[in-house]
């Protein structure tokens, strides 16, 4: 047994030393790869010219199905995040069912205002992806970008190893796990597996995402929820700005206590006006994660006619919904089976949403954080 134990453990060696070791690049291979992005981008930039020449309005199922179909490049291109924006698009047009049948015109105009969100999303990503690629392109020793995340709308894979690089590495870290779903991403043809997470240390709310391609998912094991507290030596966090994915080689779990809960209390914002003015703030970058976490700490919940609303002790109020919001399963309709106790002092884990239409900040409650458990 000793020899075997001997053995694992050399092996977990070699591959921390394996992944502690500088990458060579293959300056050709790597020319390679970034032309064929640029030509992607190129077609990208035709797409989105093609959709804005068509106009929202005259845009159809045919039309849509036709675009996705010359959408299929940029898979070939290495632009995976490239692809799945410009699905976003085509979706939008796309019936109930997930089929490209003609919609109504009623619900045609109701999804206008996204539509031209996701133009500018696409526009920005051809404007930015082009100039990240050609600097990379003529100086092949460039790291990628760690100031924000253009390299993995282009595809780029980041590795632990890189990550450290670039010093986005935390030492000595607690996490707790706040949430936890699995979703269907038809854009990207993978199933996510996404975590949200506080460090316990900074109060900062980050992502753990397993992804498993369609076509392999029977042999990639998916993630669960984890209600102990992730003891982390080394915790590395990807470039992003509210919610960032992190990843960790290895940890150690301990019990939740009171303690944990109480940090976790203390690091909700109190403020609802702070809190969306640094929203709206964070949602005029267009490659921004439109639809941020946050941890709020309520006066009280209740309801206005249908609609649920937060408070906070100033009165601003926040309205729930899970309009727009399909990654986790509906939840609103959840709160009136909870217990009085829960509607007074708590702290809500919410994801906000711009409503483009009312132009107003929207949140869906993910859990509720009392002084004694998370509720999900």
């Amino acid at each position: 047994m000793q020899a075997k134990r001997d053995k694992i453990q050399a092996r977990g060696e070699k591959k921390q030393d394996d992944a502690d070791k500088p990458r060579q690049v293959n300056k050709g291979a790597l020319a390679k790869k970034i032309k064929a992005q640029l030509a992607g981008i190129d077609v990208l930039e035709r797409l989105a010219a093609d959709f804005i020449r068509v106009g929202i309005g005259n845009m159809n199922a045919k039309l849509a199905a036709e675009m996705e179909e010359r959408a299929k490049q940029l898979g070939n291109a290495y632009l995976p995040g490239a692809q799945a924006a410009l699905h976003n698009y085509t979706r939008l047009f796309a019936g109930d069912d997930g089929g490209f049948t003609d919609q109504p015109s009623q619900q045609r105009e109701r999804i206008y205002s996204e539509a031209l969100d996701q133009l500018s999303r696409l526009h920005a990503l051809v404007k930015q992806g082009r100039a990240y690629l050609q600097r990379r392109l003529h100086d092949p020793e460039l790291k990628p970008e760690t100031d924000s995340s253009i390299a993995a709308w282009l595809g780029h894979a980041w590795q632990l190893g890189e990550l450290k690089d670039a010093g986005l590495v935390e030492t000595a870290a607690e996490l707790v796990q706040l949430a936890f779903n699995t979703h269907d991403d038809v854009g990207r043809k993978e199933y996510i597996d996404t975590g949200v997470w506080m460090t316990l240390g900074n109060g900062r709310i980050r992502l753990t995402q397993n992804f498993r391609p369609d076509k392999a998912v029977k042999y990639i094991k998916s993630d669960d929820s984890f209600f102990q507290v992730a003891q982390v030596p080394e915790l590395c966090a990807y470039p992003g700005n509210v919610n960032p994915r992190v990843r960790w080689e290895g940890m150690v779990p301990r019990p939740l206590e009171a303690r944990d809960i109480e940090t976790i209390r203390r690091h909700g914002q109190a403020d609802f006006a702070a809190v969306v003015k640094e929203v709206k703030g964070h949602l005029k970058g267009p490659l921004a994660d439109k639809q941020p976490i946050y941890a709020l700490n309520y006066k009280r919940l209740g309801s206005v006619g249908e609609t649920y609303v937060a408070e906070d002790a100033g009165g601003n109020r926040l309205a729930m919904t899970d309009a727009g919001m399909s990654e986790e399963p509906a939840s609103c309709h959840l709160l009136s089976l909870l217990p009085a106790d829960l509607f007074v002092g708590n702290t809500l884990i919410a994801r906000f949403r711009h409503d483009l239409d009312t132009r107003k900040l929207q949140i869906k409650p993910l859990s509720i954080v009392t002084p004694s458990a998370i509720v999900r």
